[in-house]
């Protein structure tokens, strides 16, 4: 394709609906870098799933996967449209739609996992800033 719309911008999962709750976080005092910590170590299972799950052709692909630091979402990322413009295409499939959509089946697998640890943990951060 040439002039392609495929990139690895693509392709990024993220739980709706928490961004309120880590706004209202926020708002009672709990730091941007706790949340941020916070919501990395909530992706990190998503992207050892989706690691493995992932075409293994040479490996670069597993390799990019990654959880991203952000203050409002759990988020995980594979990569860059620099360094791997083929992710999106690898992951939606040719027409966008019949791909093996690895990141996406990672993160349903592991959402009630991730909304577990989405409570205790913003319950965890109330008691450490003493909001509870």
């Amino acid at each position: 394709m040439a002039g392609s719309r495929w990139s690895a911008e693509g392709i990024s999962v993220r739980l709706d609906g928490l961004d309120k709750v880590l706004r209202d976080a926020e708002r009672t005092g709990i730091a941007a870098r706790d949340l941020s910590r916070f919501t990395y170590r909530l992706g990190l299972p998503i992207a050892d799933r989706a690691r493995a799950m992932a075409p293994h052709r040479t490996g670069r692909l597993a390799q990019g996967i990654r959880p991203v630091r952000s203050k409002k979402a759990v988020r995980v990322k594979v990569g860059s449209a620099a360094r791997l413009p083929y992710a999106a295409r690898r992951h939606w499939g040719d027409d966008g739609a019949s791909g093996p959509m690895w990141l996406s089946r990672a993160e349903e697998a592991l959402r009630g996992q991730t909304l577990k640890g989405f409570a205790d943990g913003i319950g965890e951060l109330l008691r450490t800033h003493d909001w509870s």
